[in-house]
């Protein structure tokens, strides 16, 4: 396996975790905060999620690779980020879906709704049309 192809591939996969993490974790707190639940179901994800990343560092296999590193817990916080990570990823694939569908409605609203109530008489029904 060549060296320089695994390290992008390493390092396209962690900055896809990441980028799935920080998604999924932002939706996460903004559900918490708006349900008034305690800060801590929010905050203690984040610290979860950031041990998971540094466990990803020192499991990774470019310190196999290049430094000759080889740790006895390296499966196990590559089982760990596996798992933390694989649920994440459908949960952002049903966010994203989500989030498409409110940006169609969004622009919608904004194309379609503004013209209607822009040229509607004065407190009349917007799809009347004055003589």
């Amino acid at each position: 396996m060549n060296p320089v192809r695994f390290s992008m591939f390493w390092f396209f996969t962690v900055t896809l975790q990441i980028l799935v993490d920080y998604y999924v974790l932002y939706n996460w707190q903004k559900f918490i905060k708006r349900r008034g639940y305690s800060p801590l179901l929010y905050k203690l994800p984040w610290v979860i999620a950031g041990l998971v990343l540094l466990g990803t560092f020192y499991s990774s296999p470019l310190l196999l690779t290049f430094f000759g590193f080889d740790a006895p817990a390296k499966r196990t916080f590559q089982l760990i980020t596996v798992l933390w990570f694989l649920p994440k990823l459908l949960i952002s694939l049903v966010l994203l879906i989500k989030d498409i569908g409110r940006l169609f409605i969004l622009i919608y609203r904004k194309i379609f709704c503004r013209r209607f109530i822009n040229h509607a008489p004065t407190g009349g029904n917007p799809l009347y049309s004055a003589p």
